[in-house]
């Protein structure tokens, strides 16, 4: 008995430490690749601490609409949500109805001006262009339906990591760096790292 339950201490054991050198390679790799090229810099790492934070479906709405739309639709959500992505599924209902209601008014908007303008050559080019930007936001709106699933799926987890690299603009200095890494939610894929704050 108490030889399978030191052999089953060792294989959790062996199991936690291959999964941590895992993510170890992963983030050296990334850290060490600059546009498809690898490079040595001696990467040590010092410590990788999971975060409890991890972003779902929900959140990328938010990022999204924070990043590129934040002065539409800032104004019809809570203060404080867009910063900590914890919107609700009924709050990413609202705001994916408020922007298909908005396109839709486009969408009528552009037929009606399609009518009294059907011979003006530039009118026509206007109204094909913003035919085009319309089918590219109705795809969004599709895609936000779709994030915005029944279930909550994880996108990435956050990861903080420390460690060192030797900066070879600075003449090969050793530095010690502490970003945010996030890994797909396999964990076998660094997606883009930040600097901790």
């Amino acid at each position: 008995m108490k030889k399978i339950l030191a052999l089953l201490i060792f294989f959790l054991f062996f199991i936690g430490c291959s999964n941590h050198k895992e993510q170890e390679r992963l983030i050296a790799d990334f850290v060490q690749t600059n546009r498809n090229i690898k490079v040595d810099l001696s990467f040590d790492l010092i410590s990788l601490q999971e975060m409890d934070s991890v972003i779902t479906n929900r959140d990328s709405i938010a990022i999204f609409l924070n990043d590129f739309y934040s002065y539409e639709f800032k104004s019809q959500i809570a203060e404080g949500k867009f910063t900590n992505g914890n919107l609700s599924m009924e709050e990413c209902d609202t705001i994916i109805a408020t922007w298909e209601a908005k396109f839709l008014e486009l969408e009528n908007e552009i037929e009606q001006y399609k009518t009294v303008k059907q011979n003006d050559s530039m009118s026509q080019s206007a109204i094909e262009m913003f035919t085009e930007s319309n089918v590219e936001r109705r795809k969004r709106i599709e895609l936000f339906k779709r994030w915005n699933s029944s279930e909550k799926i994880v996108l990435a987890r956050l990861f903080k990591a420390v460690y060192k690299v030797d900066n070879p603009l600075l003449g090969n200095v050793r530095q010690e760096v502490t970003e945010v890494i996030y890994f797909n939610d396999a964990l076998d894929k660094v997606l883009l790292s930040k600097p901790y704050k």
